[in-house]
């Protein structure tokens, strides 16, 4: 045994309380405690209260307990912290309160609310409370072969701590924790028991379940996805589909053909009655020119011909002077009398020369300046030709375009009208092509047959090494309570079970196969105890030596089978609760029995003895 062991939890008393009534209960014994006595007493149901207060199903209500309102579990957790469990009879969460109640007493004091389910509550669980006092925080079990992992809970831990008559006598594997469950959650929190080792790291795969449902959602989707296209497709032709959607598409080619060929000629068209109109704009404003030019020239031509006349009448008016003297002055217009300077005849010949001079000049710039008006002239006529000729030009590329914009404006019509059915039908070409992508992969999901999934590698139960390990801490408990004829124990894969000398356990009556149950689960808290691993350390049995019945309880278990016999006639319940008792540094066991223990009892086991009824001192769990 190594010198220092896990935590362990203690069961310290269990109380019943009601309003007004003394509390009733049992309490607890350091080592081994024994109830034993009458039938209907409550041995049993004390059981079922100790597996309600871990967050079990609410047990039946006793009829001479009916009065009890409340139950409390006393608890000396693996931190050495003393607590007291109170749950009301009819379900619930749990307080949690420091120190214990024996006298059902919790007046004054402030319990702390947990969930009797695991993971939940605000402030925990009864399950988490108890796990993690004994070393056990966050573990995860796969529970099927494609690794579901769920939490480790104290529930889990139950079938091996506390086994009432039903699983006592039962062929089935004593791992089984729930007939809920399936067997590789059985097997694997075996593994965890005896290997503290879970299955955190492991990567979870969908399971069938998961898969199929998966399956079914992706079908039912694509249906409802498939159904949508059907109302968009309405009563859309589906046979002269392709047929339409190919003539259409040849005509609207031949409509763009069209289309390009209207819009470049009136492109064309418009192009060159621009160009016209600019060149006419450009003409006209030099024709405007012209005309103002021409205008200048006669007016300078007009000018020409009176300084002429005004030089030709000077010319003339010297050559009077000079042959009459007795009339004005010819230079200057006075009278002969007025006349003070009288002229000198030389000044009038100068003035003569002078005057024919500048006529001949004038009229010189007059022959250049009709040369020049002719060629404005000239240029205008150019011009108005020209001008009449763009006039002409340009209507007619009106009219070309008046032509063609009705024509463009048409097969533009055409064409987009056109395009737009192709353009409807291309849409309901691709729902149709989607649906039937939606089809070919609906049916292909619905095709698929899911098998069950596995955790390829997953380790699933205890290796045979381990199986053999624990065979022998059971073999070595049952030499203890020298159990008869014991050769071998091994460890039974297929049944998940223990055979004696190559029998499987199942397979004996039912005394025996209590025995045997009851070796497998204090062998379970010795091989844990003893190996560093955690476990609560207490075990409860109910009936584990029914193969000592008497007569009087024949008819409730029926009469001894022979190897039932053959336990009886020896002296194994002697040894079984020396045994135990000396257990007390491993762990707690509670003993519930009908018949009345040996004569020799060991020291140290705390003992009640349930008289029943008709009997004396205690007579019940409850008062009667």
């Amino acid at each position: 045994m190594p010198e220092a062991m896990l935590p362990k939890i203690r069961l310290e008393h269990l109380t019943f309380t009601g309003g007004g009534l003394e509390p009733a209960g049992i309490e607890f014994g350091e080592g081994l405690t024994l109830v034993y006595g009458g039938s209907n007493a409550g041995k049993s149901y004390s059981l079922q209260a100790i597996n309600f207060m871990l967050g079990g199903d609410r047990p039946d209500i006793l009829e001479q307990g009916a009065k009890y309102t409340k139950v409390l579990l006393g608890l000396t957790l693996g931190d050495g912290r003393q607590v007291t469990l109170e749950r009301a009879r009819r379900g619930g969460g749990l307080k949690v309160y420091d120190g214990l109640a024996r006298d059902g007493d919790l007046a004054g004091r402030t319990g702390t609310v947990v969930s009797a389910d695991h993971g939940r509550g605000k402030s925990g669980s009864v399950s988490e409370l108890l796990l993690e006092s004994i070393g056990i925080k966050d573990a995860r079990i796969a529970a099927t072969e494609a690794a579901q992992l769920v939490p480790f809970s104290i529930r889990h831990f139950m079938p091996y701590l506390a086994i009432d008559e039903d699983r006592m006598f039962t062929a089935d594997s004593p791992t089984i924790v729930s007939p809920k469950n399936g067997p590789t959650l059985n097997k694997n929190v075996f593994r965890f028991i005896l290997t503290g080792q879970d299955d955190s790291n492991v990567i979870e795969v969908p399971n069938e379940k998961a898969l199929k449902a998966s399956n079914d959602g992706k079908v039912e989707l694509l249906d409802e996805m498939i159904g949508e296209i059907d109302g968009q497709l309405g009563g859309a032709k589906m046979d002269t589909l392709d047929a339409e959607i190919k003539r259409l598409s040849e005509q609207l080619e031949d409509f763009g053909n069209s289309l390009g060929d209207t819009q470049q000629r009136l492109d064309v068209a418009m192009q060159e009655r621009r160009g016209l109109l600019d060149t006419l704009e450009a003409d006209r404003s030099k024709l405007g020119q012209l005309v103002a030019m021409k205008a200048r020239f006669l007016e300078l031509q007009e000018t020409y011909r009176t300084d002429i006349r005004r030089l030709e009448a000077i010319e003339e008016g010297g050559f009077l002077l000079q042959r009459f003297e007795d009339q004005p002055c010819p230079m200057c217009g006075a009278l002969p009398g007025d006349q003070h300077l009288p002229h000198e005849l030389s000044d009038l010949d100068r003035q003569h020369a002078t005057a024919l001079a500048e006529i001949a000049k004038i009229r010189r710039d007059m022959r250049g300046l009709e040369a020049a008006l002719t060629s404005v002239e000239d240029e205008q006529a150019t011009l108005n030709l020209r001008i009449e000729f763009l006039s002409g030009e340009i209507g007619r590329q009106g009219a070309v375009i008046s032509r063609l914009k009705p024509q463009e404006a048409t097969t533009r019509r055409d064409y987009q009208a056109a395009a737009e059915r192709l353009g409807k039908l291309e849409a309901v070409w691709e729902l149709r092509s989607r649906r039937s992508a939606l089809q070919i992969k609906r049916n292909a999901i619905a095709a698929i047959r899911v098998g069950r999934q596995k955790a390829e590698g997953l380790m699933i139960g205890i290796d045979g090494p381990t199986g053999h390990k624990f065979a022998q801490v059971v073999r070595d408990v049952l030499t203890a309570w020298k159990y008869p004829g014991i050769e071998a124990v091994t460890w039974d894969e297929r049944r998940q079970d223990i055979a004696i000398n190559g029998r499987p356990r199942s397979q004996n009556g039912k005394g025996v196969k209590a025995v045997f149950h009851s070796a497998f689960a204090v062998a379970v808290m010795v091989y844990c105890r003893t190996n560093g691993l955690p476990h609560p350390g207490f075990v409860v049995l109910d009936s584990p030596l029914v193969t000592y019945r008497k007569p009087i309880h024949y008819k409730r278990h029926g009469e001894l089978d022979a190897d039932e016999k053959a336990i009886a006639g020896t002296s194994l319940d002697k040894a079984f609760y020396k045994h135990l008792a000396g257990l007390h540094d491993v762990g707690q066991i509670y003993v519930i029995e009908n018949n009345d223990p040996p004569s020799e009892m060991p020291g140290g086991v705390k003992i009640h003895l349930f008289s029943g009824e008709s009997g004396e001192g205690r007579q019940g769990l409850f008062p009667v």
